[in-house]
């Protein structure tokens, strides 16, 4: 099996610069890894920190030899953060990684902060996402998986374990077993706050573009999604 990518990632209305960021990339073993991350509007340069971040974790990840394996992901993050927080020392973010083996039925999952991961669904009208990821943040702490509560919670922005150039959080890394045969998506907070977040049926480039266009992004949207395809 083979598969494909949309990446699409449109400016806030209330912000004055994108500061998301999306990346992927296949390894000479059929493994790969797939990235979202948000940098955060308050702080300093954070569309820069969180993209030179992710852009330097694949491209060790594709070319270090040995092959990078699951249990040197957060040994290779805190590197990662160890090279560039000196440049961006103000700078803080979220960021998601996933990491698919097509060979294996358990895909690695490491995240900090509100990026969230998860499955789409086809229905009638729309394309139905269910999350596999939770944000951390303060909502979910108190309130738990109440969609609709952590996406118009005032306190959903309040978020720990962020990735932070001032020091180094180790992520949550969890273990899944998604279903490969359906499209996967990781999204920033711009998007999945949307309640309820949703796709357009068909999904291609096209419909994506236009569903997009027809809705006001207050907040930096972006959507990362895998397609697969025979």
């Amino acid at each position: 099996m083979t598969n494909e990518f949309f990446a699409l990632s449109l400016k806030g209305t209330e912000r004055d610069n994108n500061q998301d960021f999306s990346i992927n990339g296949k390894r000479e073993d059929d493994k790969e890894l797939w990235i979202i991350a948000d940098g955060a509007t308050c702080a300093k340069n954070s569309g820069y920190f969180v993209s030179e971040f992710c852009r330097r974790f694949l491209e060790s990840w594709l070319t270090r030899k040995p092959l990078v394996d699951i249990a040197d992901i957060s040994p290779l993050l805190k590197e990662i953060h160890e090279q560039i927080r000196r440049d961006f020392i103000l700078s803080k973010g979220c960021v998601l990684l996933l990491i698919v083996d097509p060979q294996n039925e358990e895909q690695h999952c490491f995240y900090l902060g509100d990026c969230r991961l998860g499955t789409v669904y086809e229905n009638d009208t729309f394309s139905n996402i269910n999350w596999a990821t939770y944000p951390h943040s303060l909502t979910y702490t108190e309130m738990g998986a109440n969609e609709e509560v952590l996406c118009e919670s005032p306190n959903r922005h309040i978020l720990f374990n962020i990735l932070n150039a001032r020091r180094f959080e180790q992520p949550t890394h969890i273990i899944l077993r998604l279903d490969l045969r359906k499209p996967i998506i990781l999204a920033t907070d711009g998007f999945w706050s949307l309640f309820p977040a949703r796709l357009p049926r068909n999904l291609n480039q096209d419909e994506i573009k236009k569903y997009f266009n027809e809705n006001i992004w207050t907040d930096d949207c972006s959507v990362l999604i895998r397609i697969p395809s025979i």
